[in-house]
């Protein structure tokens, strides 16, 4: 129930700002809606993939830092190339989503939020991707 009242707050929200609202947003509408492509879907795998990373990150630290051996851990568990990557990816995600917000509060025109949504949305899901075939080597 919390969550269709966010949604519905962000409707009218959008509204009064001109912001556009993605249809899996709108509260009845968001039900019956899907978009593989779309940030709403990338962002939770990314999401998903980032918790995922993030726990091979801590796994390998605490290996290093109890000098235990890596090498195996390495070995299944591929993913971990990403740790870095997925670091600076969600950097700089948070700073464009910054950046939108302030673009949005000083009336700039739709379009440069819209620019700045399809570059988050790129790189979620290329990090996806590369998370996908790593998983599936390993």
């Amino acid at each position: 129930m919390g969550r269709e009242l966010g949604k519905a707050q962000q409707s009218v929200k959008a509204v009064v700002t001109g912001e556009d609202l993605p249809p899996h947003k709108i509260p009845p509408v968001g039900r019956l809606y899907g978009d593989s492509e779309g940030q709403a879907s990338q962002g939770n795998a990314f999401y998903s993939n980032l918790k995922r990373i993030n726990e091979l990150e801590a796994e390998l630290k605490g290996r290093r830092k109890d000098w235990l051996p890596i090498d195996e851990f390495k070995a299944e568990n591929s993913e971990y190339r990403l740790i870095q990557r997925s670091n600076l990816v969600e950097r700089f995600v948070s700073k464009q989503r910054n950046l939108k917000n302030e673009l949005i509060e000083k009336d700039t025109p739709k379009e440069q939020a819209k620019v700045i949504d399809e570059r988050i949305t790129k790189l979620m899901a290329e990090l996806n991707q590369r998370m996908k075939e790593l998983s599936q080597e390993g």
